[in-house]
């Protein structure tokens, strides 16, 4: 269906002011232009089926490299951890054998401390035993 405005330009002037012309309504050129554009569009139909295929085609491709990106940064992933788990290994490792390391040490130490203190407290033993010794030889002696 026309609309208003499409009515009354079929009844607009059709020439100059002046002597009176023929009366008539002009044709609808609408019609005119889809049979002048008929043609291309059909030709175009090719290339709007040709750019969906492309279209449909890159969409595969991205969803491909998307599943592929996936799949890598997951095996990235996996392998960070086991090198992390590794260097956690290792660095534990370390730590344990410097600990036994020190722990070792300190007891070496201690045993020398001990030895130290068992061959001090066996002169002073042996200087207090002599001491008593004389003490009570004095206290039981000649009266």
């Amino acid at each position: 269906m026309a609309t208003v405005a499409e009515l009354l330009r079929r009844f607009r002037f059709s020439g100059v002011p002046g002597a009176p012309a023929s009366a008539g309504v002009p044709s609808n050129r609408l019609d005119q232009v889809h049979a002048e554009l008929a043609g291309v569009l059909a030709s175009l139909q090719g290339t709007v089926g040709t750019a969906e295929q492309v279209r449909a085609a890159a969409e595969q491709e991205a969803e491909r490299k998307r599943s592929e990106g996936a799949a890598e940064a997951k095996a990235i992933l996996a392998d960070a951890s086991s090198r992390a788990a590794a260097a956690l290994n290792d660095a534990e490792g370390l730590v344990r054998s410097q600990a036994m390391a020190e722990s070792a040490a300190l007891v070496e130490q201690a045993r020398a401390e001990a030895d130290r203190i068992d061959k001090e407290a066996s002169t002073r033993l042996a200087a207090v035993a002599v001491e008593i010794a004389d003490r009570i030889l004095g206290r039981l002696g000649p009266r």
